[in-house]
């Protein structure tokens, strides 16, 4: 083979090289998008389910704690959050939030034990706090989050918080938040689930104010009708006893007039003899 063919096949498969390196380039860049748009399809798919799942434990509710429970927990487990945690407006300050006691996590965690020791009696000021920050604009994913409470902003220095509000009409009722102490990735469609989640959840406690007032509302006419009735049966033992007296009353007085009526009755019955006439024979 002369100098000009061997140069001639080193080209070509130079070229089949090139052809090969792009073509395997290629079908990388065309598995990586597939597996991309599958990953993608499958948290699509994931976050789709979390709310069906949501909106039925929301529309079948009897109970508002069962309900928050039962949403924290299928969003801790599902998404791998450390601690789920319901935040309500206190009734001394409706613009402050404060925690309601409903905690999801790991009995024994130390991250879920100190995030919940801290927050018990913190209280997030709007604005303030990613509880704040959510009532105050939109749903939150705060990594290494800021301006936290002092008891809570050393074990989440290196964390992250998702938190987003519950919602009845426009007004916010509460507010929901996930801890981890390890930095997490945002997760769009977390985040999108956020308002529509949030919406259901508040028809949960909108169901259960209305039951509340209702349930008030019903012991407050129950407890008229009793007074009513005990009223009532409290002014017919009067009339009875007043009628009782009345007719002792009559008895007596009519027993005292006609005892001299009956005596008087009784002379004119009987005459005197010494006033009596003599009886003529003839």
């Amino acid at each position: 083979m002369t100098d000009h063919e061997l140069q001639e096949a080193r080209a070509q498969i130079a070229r089949l090289q090139r052809r090969v390196d792009r073509e395997r380039s290629a079908r990388q860049e065309s598995e990586e998008i597939a597996e991309r748009s599958l990953r993608r399809l499958y948290m699509r798919q994931r976050a789709l389910d979390v709310l069906t799942r949501s909106a039925s434990v929301s529309n079948a509710a009897t109970d508002d704690r069962a309900a928050f429970y039962e949403v924290m927990t299928m969003i801790v487990e599902e998404y791998e959050w450390h601690v789920g945690h319901l935040l309500v407006p206190a009734r001394d300050d409706p613009s402050t939030l404060v925690s309601s006691g409903y905690w999801v996590g790991k009995q024994g965690d130390p991250f879920y034990e100190a995030v919940r020791a801290a927050t018990v009696g913190a209280r997030f000021a709007h604005g303030t706090g990613v509880p704040g920050r959510v009532a105050a604009y939109a749903p939150r994913w705060e990594i290494q989050p800021t301006d936290l409470v002092p008891s809570r902003k050393s074990m989440l220095s290196k964390g992250t918080v998702f938190a987003f509000g519950v919602m009845v009409e426009d007004v916010l009722v509460g507010v929901l938040e996930f801890l981890s102490p390890f930095p997490k990735p945002q997760d769009p469609d977390l985040l999108e689930l956020a308002i529509p989640m949030g919406e259901q959840l508040g028809r949960v406690m909108e169901r259960a104010t209305a039951r509340a007032a209702e349930a008030h509302h019903r012991q407050e006419l129950e407890q008229t009708v009793t007074e009513r009735t005990n009223d009532l049966l409290k002014a017919r033992d009067r009339a009875e006893a007043l009628s009782r007296a009345r007719s002792a009353l009559f008895n007596a007085v009519t027993h005292e007039l006609s005892t001299p009526v009956h005596a008087a009755q009784a002379a004119m019955d009987s005459p005197d003899p010494r006033t009596s006439l003599p009886h003529d024979p003839n």
